[in-house]
């Protein structure tokens, strides 16, 4: 079949169709110059080489649109055609990130959370273990290292992993340093085993010192929920920015939200995995962002300029991977959200208009609250809107029953005939569901917060998820990460959190594979005319600046369209 060629403007496109539908194809396109929507049928490779060889001025983004599923399932089966040795285990999708891993060899994998990404990193680790050795360094939350731990196991012919951590964590790092054994390592004891670089100035005399990690020469770092690696002052990212220099030979990001709070955020990633091509903060800031002074002098970042952020995604597509949970796994879950308000009781709306007011209150028993600072005055307006407050011995608020909240839970839940995740920001509001609801019902209900201990962690998530418990009361930063609760399909919060990553990654807890149900509802309890309206409207702020680069469309630029 000879080539059909299309005539625009003088400029000629030729393209190659080599399929049965070619004359149609050819005729639709001589009257269709700029691409109009039509119905390709089944017509992968047409599709493919459009999408490549036609510039995208012609397309219409409906046409893009009509034709990306298609683009996308026939480039995925072309490039699993050419690869060898793959996981038969992953989807054509996820060959595709072990595929790029190892081709990027520096770069960021922020898929959606529940698209696989830990497995993805062990495989292309059992990949390049083919050809030798690995040194191999995990660094990831606290929560999530049995994680590492069990799929590096299962996923990869690697030594057995080791975990430095607690007061044996220096041992432990030698003992996988001399072995030659994975090591995986919590965010929060990183800075304990690896100097901290500097910006500027000299080292503190502690920090002169070398440490267990400070030799070692890595072939792999994989820093998982790299966003813990945002703050660039953070002792834990100049730590984990000192261990991946030039001499490391693939640097692995791994984070659901790039992009989330601020700009500056992803110039953070960004100077991880390509120090020389994004050195600086503040020229990231001039070049890409919108600022402003606020009353006190300082330059507030407000959001990308206007189309800037879509830019900045296609400038960095070659160090950034991201697809959607649907496009990898091929899963569609729907989110639900379902908002409850409540009315706050007297003593609360009380307390938060003297306070708000005069930056004290009065609290039960006559004990007095008061703030020194802004700051101050908005952590104690957001504990004043849980619960009934009260002052403890220390001057500390401390909540008591009755909390509309609560009560709003339990009217909510009490008819429900499947377990039920609840979020809460606040540890002592945590505490406070669960006396109450053990007072209620006689539930047997799962807890984990900050003070619980891996093994115990673990343990209430493996209850949890075999039906052992009717509901499952967390803290979001202590079961917000990496964990599979998949058992349900509702989540529901009780306390907000000002941070988009904490919301998002609470909420899609639920949103992973093994979820049954093609639906789940994400709850928000709410106390009307109080922080939490604000705490609302600031995240859903922050939704906006994520929605902010199309990913899905910098995907299929990646693809040739």
């Amino acid at each position: 079949m000879n080539p059909a060629i299309v005539d625009h403007d003088g400029e000629r496109f030729v393209i190659d169709i080599s399929w049965d539908g070619s004359e149609a194809v050819r005729d639709w396109l001589e009257r269709k110059p700029t691409v109009e929507t039509t119905k390709l049928g089944h017509a992968y490779p047409i599709a493919w080489k459009l999408a490549r060889l036609v510039p995208r001025e012609y397309w219409s983004q409906a046409a893009m649109d009509a034709v990306y599923d298609l683009t996308l399932e026939f480039s995925q089966l072309l490039e699993a055609q050419q690869q060898t040795g793959g996981d038969p285990r992953l989807t054509v999708a996820q060959q595709q990130g072990v595929n790029w891993l190892m081709r990027c060899k520096r770069g960021i994998l922020a898929d959606g959370m529940g698209s696989g990404k830990t497995v993805q990193v062990c495989s292309a680790l059992e990949r390049m273990h083919d050809d030798g050795p690995l040194n191999v360094l995990i660094v990831c939350p606290l929560s999530v290292v049995p994680v590492w731990d069990e799929h590096l196991r299962e996923w990869t012919t690697l030594p057995e992993p080791v975990v430095a951590h607690g007061r044996l964590k220096d041992a432990m790092a030698a003992e996988a340093i001399t072995h030659g054994s994975p090591l995986i390592v919590p965010w929060s004891s990183l800075a304990s085993l690896t100097r901290l670089t500097y910006f500027h100035g000299a080292p503190r005399d502690e920090d002169r010192a070398p440490k267990i990690l400070d030799p070692q020469a890595w072939d792999v770092v994989v820093g998982d929920e790299a966003h813990r690696a945002k703050d660039p002052k953070a002792r834990q990212t100049r730590a984990f920015r000192g261990l991946v220099g030039a001499g490391t030979h693939c640097v692995w990001l791994l984070t659901g939200t790039p992009l989330a709070n601020n700009p500056t955020d992803y110039w953070s990633l960004l100077r991880l995995v390509d120090p020389d091509g994004w050195p600086s903060r503040q020229r990231f800031v001039d070049d890409w962002c919108k600022t402003k002074v606020n009353p006190h002098g300082s330059t507030v970042v407000q959001g990308f300029k206007d189309g800037a952020g879509e830019v900045l995604g296609q400038l960095t597509a070659d160090r950034v991977l991201r697809r959607s949970m649907q496009d990898v796994t091929g899963m569609v879950i729907e989110k639900v959200r379902k908002e409850i308000w409540v009315e706050q009781t007297a003593r609360q709306r009380d307390a938060a208009a003297r306070l708000a007011e005069e930056w004290r209150a009065e609290l039960a028993e006559g004990k007095e609250l008061t703030v020194a600072n802004a700051l101050a005055l908005t952590s104690a307006l957001y504990e004043i809107a849980q619960a009934d407050p009260h002052l403890d011995e220390d001057g500390r608020i401390e909540m008591r029953a009755p909390s509309p909240k609560i009560r709003a839970l339990y009217e909510f839940v009490k008819d429900l005939d499947e377990p039920v995740v609840v979020f809460s920001k606040s540890r002592k509001l945590a505490r406070l569901i669960y006396a109450e609801m053990s007072h209620k019902r006689q539930w047997k209900l799962g807890y984990v917060d900050g003070d619980t201990h891996r093994e115990g962690r673990k343990h209430a998530v493996e209850r949890f998820a075999a039906g052992g418990r009717r509901m499952l009361i967390a803290t979001t930063k202590t079961l917000g990460e990496g964990v599979n609760l998949s058992a349900s399909r509702i989540v529901v919060n009780l306390s907000g959190t000002w941070s988009l990553i904490d919301s998002k990654q609470s909420e899609d807890r639920v949103s992973r594979p093994g979820q049954a149900s093609d639906e789940v509802l994400i709850v928000d309890i709410m106390a009307r005319d109080t922080i939490d309206e604000r705490v609302r409207n600031v995240v859903r702020g922050k939704r906006q600046l994520a929605a902010s680069v199309d990913w899905r469309r910098i995907a299929r630029e990646e693809l040739g369209l």
